[in-house]
C-alpha cells in the first residue's frame, strides 16, 4: 500500500491496482468524483490496459500524485516441439519481466511429463495424443501471468522415424539460448562472482555447434546494436562446444574490468548477449538484460 492525506493505492497478490480517496486531479485512475474533493472511501479497481499486473506503488507529496510500476511479466513460449512414447522429452519454458526469480507450473502435459519451477519440461511420455497445454509463470511478488492453450503433440512409439523433426528449428533454439542467457541461483549475487571471479551453471545445447555468452555494462549513450561513444564494456565471457546435443558446464569468466566494476557494488545492471552457431548453420542470437545484487 502506498497511503497518503488526500488518497491511497493499494495492489493486491495478483497484481491488480486499487485506488481511494480525493479524486480531484484525476489520480484514482477512475470517472469516479474526478475533479471534486468529493470522498471515494471504497477502494476502486484502477482502469488499466487489458493483462496489466502492477508490481509496486508509491504516492507523490501533498496527495497530487501516483506512480505504480507495470510488472510487465508475460509467458513467451507460444509451441511446444512434438515428442513420442518412450523418447526422453526436454523444452524449455521461457518468460520475460516480473522480478527475479519466477516460478513456473503447467496444466496438460501428456502423461509422463512434468515443469519444474525453473521451467524445464522434463520426462518420458507414456502415452500418444495431442494436449492442450498452458503454461503459468509468477515471479518473487506472487505477480503471475499465463501463455495461451499450447498444443503439444506426442506420437505412438512406433511411428515413423520422420514423424519427428530430426534437428530443432532455428525458434526453438533461439528460445533455449534466450532462456538460459542470465545467471540463477544463489551464487548469481556480486560477493560470490567478485570472490570466485567467475560464474559457473549447466547448459543444455539442443544440437551440435558453439556457444558464446559475453556480459556487458552499457555506460549512459551505449548500445550493443549500434556503433556508439562510449562503446559497451565487456565485464565476463564463457564459450562452449558441442559435438552433439547435451548438458555441459559453461563457466562465464569475469573480466578484468568486471572485476573493478563489481567490486564495491551494491548492484549492477548488466546485459548477457549469447549466440550458438549450429554446425554448418547460421549463427542465433540472443540478449536479455539482468540485475546482480550483492
Amino acid at each position: 500500500m502506498a497511503a497518503g492525506n488526500d488518497h491511497s493505492l493499494a495492489v493486491t497478490s495478483t497484481g491488480q491496482l486499487y485506488a481511494f480517496g480525493e479524486n480531484n486531479y484525476g489520480q484514482l485512475g477512475s470517472a469516479s468524483d474526478s475533479g471534486t474533493t468529493n470522498a471515494n472511501p471504497t477502494p476502486t479497481l484502477v482502469a488499466l490496459p487489458f493483462g496489466t499486473t502492477i508490481d509496486t506503488v508509491a504516492r507523490g507529496g501533498l496527495a497530487k500524485h501516483g506512480l505504480a510500476l507495470v510488472a510487465e511479466l508475460a509467458v513467451l513460449s507460444s509451441s511446444l516441439s512434438a515428442g513420442q512414447v518412450g523418447v526422453p522429452y526436454h523444452a524449455s519454458a521461457v518468460s520475460a519481466g516480473g522480478t527475479p526469480a519466477v516460478s513456473w507450473r503447467a496444466a496438460g502435459l501428456a502423461a509422463g511429463l512434468t515443469l519444474s519451477a525453473d521451467g524445464q519440461i522434463t520426462g518420458t511420455p507414456t502415452t500418444a495424443g495431442v494436449s492442450s497445454v498452458v503454461l503459468s509463470v509468477s515471479d518473487i511478488f506472487g505477480v503471475s501471468a499465463s501463455s495461451a492453450s499450447i498444443p503439444l503433440t506426442i506420437v505412438p512409439a512406433t511411428a515413423p522415424a520422420n514423424a519427428l523433426p530430426a534437428a530443432p528449428t532455428s525458434a526453438q533454439l533461439k528460445a533455449s539460448l534466450f532462456s538460459q542467457l542470465i545467471p540463477t541461483g544463489k551464487t548469481a549475487k556480486i560477493s560470490s562472482l567478485s570472490k570466485k571471479h567467475s560464474y559457473s551453471y549447466s547448459f543444455t545445447a539442443k544440437s551440435a555447434g558453439t556457444l558464446a555468452i559475453n556480459w556487458y555494462f552499457l555506460p549512459k549513450g551505449a548500445h550493443l546494436a549500434r556503433n556508439t561513444k562510449p562503446k559497451p564494456v565487456l565485464e565476463a565471457s564463457g564459450r562452449l562446444t558441442f559435438s552433439a546435443p547435451a548438458t555441459k558446464k559453461l563457466t562465464i569468466r569475469l573480466t578484468g574490468k568486471g572485476v573493478s566494476l563489481l567490486k564495491h557494488r551494491k548492484s549492477v545492471k548488466l546485459t548477457a548477449k549469447g549466440s550458438f552457431t549450429p554446425t554448418g548453420k547460421s549463427p542465433i542470437t540472443a540478449k536479455r538484460e539482468f540485475t546482480l545484487k550483492r
